[in-house]
């Protein structure tokens, strides 16, 4: 619940401030007298606001492409899994068994890091992670010292495992710049300073169309930075992919999780 509530509340102090913005920008206008020529305000109007939706529109394509970026990492991590857990056929007993029994409980872990939220959850799975990583490591290492032949065929897909994972941590990471943000901010501000100064001067608030406009602008930021947050924010990055894979590995008798979690 608290996930969710975050991003709302991020958007509507977003929406609080951007509406302050216009009052301010009305209260202000009110001030000029009724007819004092200013000829640049549309112009200036115009050209903030260009800018505002250049911003705006770099930053959504951004953080929209960094979140399928990291969503196709995720299905790469599942196929290298399944990968791997298969490669143990390679080996002879009881390495096979060792091999395919550490990439199981290395899938179970991966997907315990998808459901934690605070810094010490991710710390505590990414330490397990560690440790399960090892364990894949040594039993692969050990089946390969006794058949050096089933070398290439089982330790690439095993060290790819560790790869993605690499991958995935550094994408996650991957942010918009917070002088962005400001700047994405500060320009959101100004524009509904100019708006609600230009309807002071012709002393008609338009509480509906500049309101409006106020709502779609905070809108279009909390999405934007949702889309760069996803372990916190409403949208989230799908562990189907990793739950299919863990699927696959468990062996016949043990009932299947139930797919459909998303990422926090």
């Amino acid at each position: 619940m608290t996930s969710v509530l975050a991003p709302v509340a991020v958007a509507l102090s977003l929406f609080a401030v951007l509406f302050g913005a216009m009052e301010l920008g009305f209260r202000l206008g009110r001030r000029v007298k009724r007819g004092d020529p200013l000829p640049q305000l549309g112009a200036i109007q115009g050209a903030t606001l260009g800018l505002l939706g250049l911003l705006l529109g770099f930053a959504f394509a951004g953080a929209a492409s960094r979140f399928i970026e990291r969503q196709d990492v995720i299905v790469r991590e599942a196929n290298a899994i399944g990968t791997a857990y298969l490669r143990a056929d390679l080996l002879a007993e009881p390495h096979r068994t060792a091999l395919r029994s550490a990439v199981r409980s290395y899938t179970e872990l991966r997907i315990q890091l998808f459901l934690a939220i605070d810094d010490a959850e991710i710390a505590r799975a990414l330490n397990g992670l560690d440790q399960a990583e090892e364990a894949m490591w040594l039993a692969a290492m050990a089946g390969v010292d006794r058949d050096r032949s089933t070398m290439m065929g089982v330790l690439p897909p095993v060290n790819e495992v560790f790869d993605l994972l690499a991958v995935r941590n550094a994408t996650t990471d991957r942010h918009l710049p917070i002088t962005v943000l400001v700047l994405l901010i500060t320009c959101s501000f100004v524009s509904l300073l100019l708006i609600g100064y230009g309807c002071g001067r012709d002393r008609k608030r338009q509480l509906l169309a500049a309101g409006s406009f106020a709502f779609l602008v905070a809108a279009a930021l909390s999405v934007t930075f949702d889309l760069d947050y996803p372990r916190r924010g409403i949208i989230r990055i799908s562990a189907r992919p990793l739950e299919a894979a863990l699927n696959g590995l468990r062996p016949m008798e043990s009932p299947p999780v139930k797919e459909g979690r998303t990422e926090p």
